[in-house]
């Protein structure tokens, strides 16, 4: 018979849902050749890489369910005669696994999502679910790190976390700049929300320009309108001389 086995999984950490590969390590191909069955929860894994003489284990994958957290992986070697019956018959399993699941997270902003500047934006990060849940939430604003607002809510529900950062009145500098946040379900898994932040602003120092101190009467002369910056969304410029418009 085949002398030892063992079953490894690929990864430490299976996310449930997610596709997972199990290595079944053999130590030689017995005689007669062994063929190899690997099975949880009472259903079969599909077979990725055969065993053979040269290379006596295999590998298999599978997308594990939630459910199957706490369950084992068996695998079966089995060698038979010529005429079909068995010769041997070995049966090893794997540790319990422990699947992981990710989160719903999410992030909402008050008072609106219309952001002006000014304006004190409260950002707030909700969590649910997820196996283990998360356990803290670390956000950052244009590459700064954002204070909490007050102590984390984890006791809203057994699956339920929730945590707030404010960022007081906001400025034009954060226009376009990246809001991201960092959801933690444990030292290895985290999930990510990035949120590029628009932030409405109007124009500042304007001031209009003669092309002449001195004009004639009769003749031609241009105006020019400057401002610092062009505002967001970008201003439109219009120009009157009593009431009439003038021409650009």
């Amino acid at each position: 018979p085949v002398r030892s086995a063992s079953i490894r999984l690929a990864s430490p950490q299976i996310r449930a849902n997610s596709s997972a590969q199990i290595l079944l390590l053999a130590s030689d191909c017995g005689n007669p050749p062994a063929l190899h069955s690997c099975s949880a929860s009472g259903r079969n894994l599909n077979l990725l890489k055969p065993s053979t003489c040269l290379n006596a284990s295999s590998l298999w994958t599978w997308n594990f369910p939630a459910e199957d957290s706490g369950q084992k992986v068996y695998c079966e070697i089995v060698q038979t005669a010529k005429d079909g019956s068995t010769l041997f018959n070995q049966t090893f399993s794997s540790d319990r696994m422990k699947l992981f699941l990710l989160a719903n997270n999410s992030l909402t902003f008050s008072p609106s999502a219309f952001i002006t500047e000014g304006d004190n934006l409260t950002i707030t990060a909700v969590s649910v679910g997820g196996r283990p849940p998360v356990r803290n939430v670390t956000c950052w604003a244009g590459g700064t790190l954002l204070q909490e607002t007050a102590p984390s809510n984890a006791s809203l529900a057994p699956d339920r976390f929730e945590k707030q950062f404010m960022l007081n009145a906001i400025t034009r500098k954060y226009n376009r700049r990246t809001l991201s946040c960092a959801f933690e379900q444990d030292d290895k898994l985290a999930q990510w929300i990035n949120k590029t932040l628009d932030v409405f602003y109007a124009i500042r120092n304007a001031s209009i320009r003669l092309s002449s101190a001195r004009i004639l009467s009769g003749s031609a002369v241009s105006f020019a309108l400057q401002t610092s910056d062009s505002g967001n969304p970008p201003g439109r410029h219009f120009c009157h001389l009593a009431e009439r418009t003038l021409q650009q």
